[in-house]
């Protein structure tokens, strides 16, 4: 509410928020690194027809 109405303090309200964003994109780029690769093809491959 300090960061929305000008309230005292808004440079350590601030400051919070951005660690927490800092830290939520962290852990959302490890858990994409930790991800396996897992794609499926959307059409199977057809086989040649002799």
């Amino acid at each position: 509410m300090n960061l929305l109405f000008g309230g005292p303090r808004t440079g350590d309200s601030s400051l919070a928020l951005f660690r927490i964003m800092m830290t939520s994109i962290a852990i959302g780029g490890l858990v994409v690194a930790g991800r396996k690769e897992t794609r499926k093809e959307f059409a199977p491959q057809m086989e040649k027809v002799s």
